[in-house]
């Protein structure tokens, strides 16, 4: 599962060519749209199958770190989720930019032992947790809720 929610600004006009350059053809030739999003997920399955050992979130971190390169001054907002089958990984990042909201639960009563990762609350719960800007979440079902600065 891989979700983008945000957008990097003047994506077409700027940073796609420099993102599709970058691409080796074996993940540039399962892009089918022209969606930031899309062209940001065939570069994160690249850098991981580059290195495979490394944890999602370092992952994460380094395609962060190019497109910062990548963009200069343009605005980027970067809510990415993505799981390992096992883990959810969720990222709350920007540069030139606020940072969008993410909030997540692992308590709620409407979801019995669920964990939960949204923009906005589902519920009226008073449990739900704001990811602090630049930082990724990791929920594991087996483990409390980790937060690591990027």
């Amino acid at each position: 599962m891989y979700l983008h929610n945000g957008f990097i600004k003047n994506y077409c006009t700027h940073c796609r060519s420099l993102l599709e350059a970058r691409l080796d053809p074996e993940f540039g030739a399962s892009i089918q749209g022209n969606t930031d999003s899309e062209c940001l997920f065939a570069l994160f399955r690249q850098l991981l199958a580059e290195e495979p050992d490394l944890p999602l979130e370092a992952v994460l971190e380094g395609l962060f770190e190019q497109l910062e390169e990548w963009a200069g001054q343009q605005e980027a907002l970067l809510n990415i989720v993505i799981t390992d089958g096992q883990r959810l990984y969720a990222a709350r990042h920007a540069f030139n930019h606020d940072c969008p909201s993410l909030y997540y639960i692992t308590d709620d009563e409407s979801f019995p032992g669920a964990q939960l990762i949204a923009s906005e609350p589902l519920t009226q719960a008073d449990f739900w947790q704001p990811v602090p800007e630049h930082h990724i979440l990791i929920l594991d079902p087996e483990q409390p809720p980790e937060l690591i600065p990027l």
